[in-house]
């Protein structure tokens, strides 16, 4: 999910030299240790604003993507270009977009979306609900969002029986998601007879159809900026996979808890298979439904028969 092959840049030279000395420009290793003590100042700036622990992404990941900012703004000296990022957010943004590359494609993993219709046709008919609201975050370039949708469209639900927010941190990969176009790699799985039904072949990808399309709201946020996330309100499904093992600790612990509180009583939701320990502790007791790595929000004080029936809606 996070990382950029960039190229390197910067120079050194001293300021002052005895006469007749000739100063040799600095190797890329001498750079690197120049650029230590700034990398870990703009590591720790990162961790604050998404919360990324840049250990989980190696720090070649970092030192290039620093590395290219400075040459797109034509910096050479990085405790420079460290003034520049801690003194504005938009070079702060562009620097985030640098780090998270997106990897995902469509129906990424079978099981969640089996176990969804599963689920909301079980709640359909259990407390006789007709409209329900998904989340997915972070939806990257669109492929998860978009999977949902085509999931309960193909299951017949009706179009305006349920809506779907997706939200992500990254401009750049929501303008992708809006549009709708995808290249071969974003369709991975065995079965491709959906990309018949729903996308159109041109020139430049895969189209996706407007029926699709129109079911996903796309939202630019953080999951931990929580005046945000308090205007998206309550959802019966969440799904948010592969992106707490990015976290540290205590982002870790404010991301489950602004899950949890985004989801209605007894809602489910979709987590990634690293990441599924977080849950087990935390208001969260796990769906029996294979390879779905699917919870459900645990009330207190809520009656045993309403946990019991939720836990059976994955057998």
């Amino acid at each position: 999910i996070f990382g950029r092959a960039l190229g390197n840049t910067g120079r050194g030279g001293g300021s002052t030299k005895p006469e007749g000395f000739v100063a040799k420009p600095l190797r890329d290793r001498d750079r690197h240790i120049c650029m230590r003590p700034v990398k870990e100042k703009i590591a720790e700036l990162l961790e604050r604003a998404i919360g990324l622990r840049t250990s989980s992404i190696g720090s070649l990941t970092l030192d290039r993507a620093v590395k290219f900012r400075m040459k797109e703004l034509g910096i050479e000296e990085a405790g420079v270009y460290y003034d520049k990022v801690a003194r504005s957010g938009s070079e702060l943004r562009k620097l985030v977009e640098e780090v998270v590359v997106p990897e995902t494609w469509f129906f990424r993993d079978q099981a969640p979306f089996q176990f969804l219709l599963q689920y909301l046709g079980k709640l359909g008919r259990m407390q006789g609900r007709d409209r329900f609201r998904i989340l997915s975050l972070p939806c990257s370039s669109g492929e998860e969002p978009y999977s949902i949708a085509i999931t309960l469209l193909e299951a017949e639900f009706e179009p305006g029986s349920f809506s779907i927010d997706a939200v992500d941190v990254s401009e750049r990969v929501l303008a992708r998601a809006r549009r709708g176009v995808y290249r071969q790699h974003s369709f991975r799985s065995l079965d491709l007879t959906f990309r018949d039904t729903y996308f159109r072949k041109t020139e430049e990808g895969y189209s996706l159809n407007k029926e699709v399309r129109n079911k996903v709201r796309f939202f630019q946020g953080n999951i931990l900026q929580e005046t945000f996330i308090r205007t998206l309100g309550h959802y019966d499904v969440v799904f948010c996979r592969n992106i707490l093992i990015y976290f540290n600790e205590e982002a870790q612990r404010r991301a489950v808890d602004t899950l949890y509180h985004l989801l209605v009583p007894s809602g489910v939701l979709f987590t990634g298979y690293a990441e599924a320990i977080l849950f087990y502790q935390h208001g969260f007791s796990p769906v029996t439904y294979p390879q779905a790595f699917a919870f459900y929000k645990r009330e207190c004080g809520k009656s045993k028969t309403l946990m019991v029936s939720a836990r059976e809606l994955g057998r």
